[in-house]
């Protein structure tokens, strides 16, 4: 009788190290890419003549501009493309209303118990 393969699931342990790694790719790519930006910004933006700050300062303020929307559409492709966990138990609003309805009649046993006690607490 052959035994079933085990089930192979993506290691989440390494998902911080690849988010390091696609960070600094990112910052690379943001680095080379800031002085074509610029020039293009410089070409088609009427008031922006690409010598408000020093060359150094403008291509690290565009490279982080470019990093930050970079990682915005990275994020959000990840967020909507990395598989859900079927085994996780999603709480539907049914489930939230019935928790609800319980934790309610729990705090007005909690009062009336307390009542009752304060009531045979005040007879003697």
């Amino acid at each position: 009788m052959p035994k079933q393969a085990a089930k192979k699931g993506t290691n989440k342990a390494l998902w911080p190290v690849l988010g390091l790694f696609m960070a600094a790719s990112l910052g690379v790519i943001s680095w080379f890419t800031a002085p074509t930006i610029k020039t293009l910004m410089v070409d088609n933006v009427a008031k922006f003549r690409g010598n408000e700050l020093p060359e150094d300062q403008m291509q690290a303020l565009f490279a982080g501009v470019i990093f930050i929307v970079l990682l915005g559409i990275t994020g959000l492709l990840l967020a909507v493309t990395i598989p859900r966990d079927k085994d996780a138990k999603l709480s539907s609003h049914k489930q939230m209303m019935k928790d609800r309805k319980a934790m309610i009649a729990e705090r007005e046993a909690k009062k009336r118990r307390r009542r009752m006690v304060e009531r045979e607490n005040r007879k003697y």
